[in-house]
């Protein structure tokens, strides 16, 4: 998994997050993207993860978004371009936030991850994910220059047996490769059974 290489330096929150309790601290914020970092995100999938323990009626989905073609870009262009590119690439994903409470974060690298509140079940949650595929339908563009970017998503969807934001984020992780694995730029959802998630 990449690993974020920059460190947040300012805290503001760029989205709606209103359901947030108020112990949680502002949102630190990606200075690449813009975007809350990976501390600010786990933050707030262990306040969700919490909550549903204790209210079986409040359910949420957790992805997992890798850009498909990415490296491809930074090879043909270089990283500063490639940074450029990667900035763009965030905001149309943000775009694709539009419900109150959900939180899209850069985890680090070309991935990011997001908290998708109140959503009921398997056919909601795939149905919210997909709006970061409609986003990235038309091409990116910095000057002159022009990339499609796919991304592969790995949704998994709160339950009682996870305890652990971290568990939900791993299962989310490993449903991701499996939408690689399946040809990328895709939504796969994490089922406990399901052959495509049995990766190493």
């Amino acid at each position: 998994m990449v690993e974020g290489k920059r460190k947040a330096k300012a805290r503001h929150s760029p989205q709606t997050t209103h359901d947030a309790p108020a112990c949680l601290p502002p949102a630190a914020i990606d200075p690449l993207t813009g975007l809350p970092d990976r501390h600010t995100f786990l933050l707030h999938l262990r306040h969700a993860t919490k909550r549903s323990q204790s209210d079986p009626h409040y359910r949420f989905a957790v992805c997992f978004l890798d850009l498909d073609g990415f490296k491809i870009v930074n090879r043909r262009y270089g990283h500063l371009v490639g940074d450029r590119f990667l900035r763009a690439a965030a905001k149309r994903l943000q775009a694709a936030i539009s419900h109150e409470g959900d939180l899209l974060a850069r985890f680090g690298g070309d991935e990011f991850t997001a908290l998708l509140k109140n959503v009921s079940n398997a056919a909601a949650a795939l149905h919210r994910a997909r709006q970061f595929h409609k986003q990235l339908r038309r091409a990116l563009t910095c000057g002159k220059r022009k990339a499609h970017l796919g991304v592969s998503i790995g949704v998994v969807l709160s339950s009682p047996a996870y305890r652990r934001a971290e568990t939900l984020l791993r299962l989310a992780d490993k449903a991701m490769f499996a939408a690689k694995a399946q040809g990328g730029n895709q939504a796969v959802l994490y089922e406990k059974h399901s052959k495509s998630n049995r990766l190493n």
